[in-house]
Formats: structure tokens, sequence, C-alpha cells
């Protein structure tokens, strides 16, 4: 059952982080082609389904680490937890929240909210990194 659980929950945070990367490529590829109507709109598609993948993937991440700190007798309070859970939450999942906000329809063909996505979306894909190296080390890697 452990064992389940934790590759489920490793399988999520890879998940969770390669989107973050793949949308960071993603608008770099929106704002370096131009826009040409068709790749454009079949990019954003794949940016909309990943979206759709990006939250179950997150929840699935938060509830398995709780559930398993628990079985692991791990405190919360523990500081690389703490560190991990405020750096998935604000760099990674607020900043790529905004990312795809930016890429939502009405937006799609302004290329000021590209670069905007582009950003957070980096910003966002270093915060899971952050996270999951924090996770894996089981130590803060600030402070």
């Amino acid at each position: 059952m452990i064992g389940l659980l934790k590759t489920l929950h490793v399988l999520c945070a890879v998940m969770v982080t390669g989107m973050g990367f793949g949308v960071f490529i993603h608008t770099i590829l929106l704002i370096k082609q131009g826009q040409k109507r068709q790749s454009l709109q079949l990019q954003i598609v794949a940016l909309c389904s990943s979206f759709i993948l990006f939250f179950p993937a997150l929840i699935a991440l938060i509830l398995s680490g709780f559930y398993l700190s628990y079985l692991s007798q791990f405190l919360i309070t523990e500081p690389w937890i703490i560190l991990a859970i405020i750096i998935g939450i604000i760099f990674g999942t607020l900043c790529l929240s905004i990312a795809y906000f930016c890429l939502a329809l009405p937006f799609q063909k302004k290329s000021f909210f590209l670069k905007i996505a582009s950003v957070f979306s980096c910003i966002g894909w270093i915060g899971f990194t952050f996270a999951m190296a924090a996770m894996i080390l089981k130590q803060p890697l600030i402070g």
C-alpha cells in the first residue's frame, strides 16, 4: 500500500513539474513563431488539455504527500516540508495558474500576454523543481 502511494506521489510530482516545463517551452515557441493561426490554436489546445490534467495531478500530489508524511511519521512542521509546500504552492501552483490564465482564449493572440505567460510558467517550473528537490534531499534548500 505504502509503495503504491509513494509511486503515485512521485509520478504526480514528475507530471506537475513536467507540465510546468512544457508550458514554458510552449509559450516560448508561441512568442518566437509569431501569430500563425493554425499552429497557435494547436498549441493552445495542447496547453489547455495539460491544464485539465494539472489540477487533478496537483491534488493527488498534495493529498498523497500529507498521507505519506502521516504514515512515515514525519512532522508537517519539518523545515524541508514547509519549504516544499510554500515553494510548491506560491511559486509553482500560483505562477503556473497565472500562466494558464494568460493563455486563455481571449488573451492568446496578444504577444504581451504570451510574454507574461512565459515568465510565470518559468517561475512555476522552477518552483516545482525546488519543491521536488527539497522533498528528495529532505532538507531545506534555502536558509
